[in-house]
């Protein structure tokens, strides 16, 4: 199974450097491909925006139970591509221009996660997305599944390819599916500074604003934001795709 998923990763090595790869990543059930779908249904509804009469957008956004992928999406197995053609606005000059993107949706299960690192060489950036809530939780109490989350996602971090010639501005966007209290923001905070990665001395480090939610590593220069979405609604998911955007408008490209 895995030399067949590592034969369809093949363009992601090889090139289609005209695009921006983006790993869509999280544990099993965490809404990945909810969010995905809700990115495409942003697109349409700005391409569409000043058409008279536009198609309904893709019926996930409608479904009362997004946050269980069973009752809208079958979890995915090994990986799903989707190509998106992002509108953007350059706020210097004004003028508009079209970025392509790649998005990598990589499966969640504990089975699956051993392929993710394959592919973090090549990634332009990294969205997260992490499910604040389950059903059977306690109240107050951090559930054995976002704690995995939180456990897997320093993985990832700590296993962000080390670059020899240069230091790559990697965005990561952690995508909070649900709301998420203090408690949580506070360990996400720890997570995402630069204290939580292992760092050689001479590497340049710095913290930026004043939420602890930017950091920086010797592995690679990382520029980070958490976003809180609502899947019910979509609420939240244009919020991601402009921060994207703008952290690839500000990387010198056009995709």
């Amino acid at each position: 199974m895995y030399g067949l998923l590592w034969a369809l990763a093949e363009p992601w090595r090889a090139g289609q450097r005209h695009s921006y790869r983006i790993l869509v990543l999280g544990v099993d059930e965490s809404g990945k491909t909810t969010w995905v779908r809700a990115a495409q249904s942003v697109r349409h509804k700005r391409q569409t925006s000043d058409a008279t009469a536009a198609p309904p957008p893709p019926s996930n956004l409608s479904d009362p139970h997004p946050h269980s992928l069973s009752s809208a999406y079958q979890p995915t197995v090994g990986l799903s591509v989707t190509r998106l053609s992002v509108r953007c606005t350059d706020p210097a000059s004004a003028t508009r221009h079209t970025q392509s993107w790649l998005l990598w949706d990589l499966g969640g299960k504990a089975s699956l996660r051993g392929i993710w690192e394959r592919y973090l060489p090549e990634a332009d950036a990294i969205v997260w997305v992490m499910r604040t809530s389950e059903p059977s939780d306690e109240p107050g109490q951090l559930s054995p599944r976002w704690s995995e989350a939180c456990a897997e996602l320093q993985r990832v971090l700590r296993r962000l390819p080390r670059r020899q010639d240069a230091v790559r501005s990697v965005p990561l966007l952690v995508v909070l599916n649900g709301s998420a209290d203090e408690r949580r923001l506070s360990q996400l905070r720890s997570i995402l500074s630069a204290r939580a990665f292992p760092r050689d001395r001479n590497a340049p480090t710095e913290r930026n604003g004043t939420d602890g939610l930017h950091a920086t590593s010797h592995r690679h220069l990382l520029c980070s934001s958490v976003q809180r979405v609502d899947l019910r609604s979509g609420a939240g998911v244009a919020a991601c795709i402009d921060w994207l955007a703008l952290q690839f408008q500000a990387s010198g490209g056009t995709g």
